[in-house]
């Protein structure tokens, strides 16, 4: 098979079979509108099969050539290129809160989850097997207050008497943080790998084993102190478990699973092991130019950020030490509009607005002169 322009040799010589199968289910209407339960379910399955036409074994003999019928499904079969991968997941799982119902710390509409698993076989004639495995689990919190700051002088009647009194009377105070939010995602994939042996069919070759288990936990709060004092802070740990050698398989080899789940419950106390650890934090204030007759028509903001990470030897040479850096950057910025302040001068004022006064100006009547009733006839 192939094009009118292909050479023989860029044409395909196998036979191919593909199947492709997805669909999306919203399970949360199982439960009912009034349970306001969201819980999206993907499917995907997807085989591909790759039937060559000749023997992998000996590239000139076709395998339709073969009397025995046995060895030419044998010769098939281990020629064949088999892809088979098929995953599900649950997408941002979560209790919606009902209509008015007002926001609070405890509900659990603020949470969400989430899961997916995914599998992928892969067998041709230089592999036995290929299988990969991948579970992904999270659950996130976020929540944003909602409050008003506190002022202690806005109702002062004093201070409402002059402009200079602005930065006294409109102090305040937030009781409250903007937002926190947390979230946690573990993410594990194993795969096995077998070679095989095509020049010695006797001997197998032993399986390999790629395994990694990592669990990242992200934190973060804002916190707005005064309108013109921000506060944001953020974090992230990234850690792993340690597994032991050989498969992981609960029907085949049922002491490896067992092992594999006493190491993990004995680690999780300990959260796993860290390797990677980094925090943020930035504080940000805009200047009060603004509540001054004399300095409103300039603004400014100042703003300090600062970082720290520490990292992890890599586990295979621990004597090179552990890596800590940090760093901070101080940011100011300013603006000065000249045309505001040309404008508290009278003088200059005017010179501004073209010379115009300010008030009412003078009206034009464009209305048509009125006769005085005679008509003129012409003939």
């Amino acid at each position: 098979w192939g094009s009118v322009e292909s050479r023989v040799q860029e044409r395909q010589r196998d036979e191919r079979i593909g199947i492709d199968l997805n669909s999306n289910i919203q399970l949360g209407q199982f439960f009912g509108k009034r349970a306001k339960v969201s819980l999206p379910f993907f499917y995907a399955y997807s085989l591909g099969i790759i039937n060559p036409e000749y023997d992998p074994f000996n590239p000139d003999v076709r395998l339709n050539e073969y009397s025995d019928p046995s060895v030419r499904r044998e010769r098939s079969r281990l020629g064949q290129d088999f892809t088979e991968r098929k995953s599900y997941n649950f997408t941002n799982v979560r209790k919606e809160s009902k209509a008015g119902a007002k926001p609070r710390v405890w509900r659990i509409s603020n949470w969400s989850a989430n899961y997916s698993y995914s599998e992928n076989l892969n067998r041709d004639f230089n592999t036995n097997y290929d299988r990969t495995k991948t579970w992904n689990g999270g659950l996130n919190y976020n929540y944003s207050f909602s409050s008003k700051p506190f002022m202690p002088f806005k109702k002062s009647k004093v201070l409402r008497k002059s402009k200079w009194f602005a930065l006294i009377k409109d102090a305040n105070i937030f009781l409250k943080p903007k937002n926190i939010s947390f979230s946690s995602d573990a993410l594990r994939s194993y795969n096995e790998r077998q070679v095989r042996n095509n020049i010695v069919p006797d001997y197998e070759f032993q399986p390999v084993y790629v395994k990694r288990f990592n669990w990242n936990r992200t934190y973060g709060l804002a916190y707005d102190i005064t309108k013109k004092l921000k506060f944001k802070f953020g974090a992230n740990n990234r850690s792993i478990f340690e597994e032991g050698d050989g498969g992981v398989d609960r029907k085949l080899n049922p002491q490896g699973y067992q092992s594999f789940k006493d190491s993990v419950a004995s680690q999780i106390g300990t959260f796993g092991k860290t390797m990677d650890y980094t925090h943020n934090y930035s504080l940000t204030y805009t200047l009060p130019f603004d509540k001054l007759p004399i300095t409103d028509w300039m603004t400014g903001n100042i703003k300090y950020s600062s970082t720290y990470n520490w990292q992890r030897a890599p586990l295979a040479q621990r004597q090179f030490g552990n890596t800590i850096q940090n760093s901070r950057n101080v940011n100011m910025t300013g603006q000065m509009n000249f045309t505001n302040l040309y404008n508290k001068v009278p003088f200059l004022k005017k010179v501004n607005s073209g010379g115009r006064k300010s008030g009412r100006r003078p009206t034009i009547s464009s209305r048509p002169n009125v006769s005085d009733g005679k008509k003129t006839s012409f003939e």
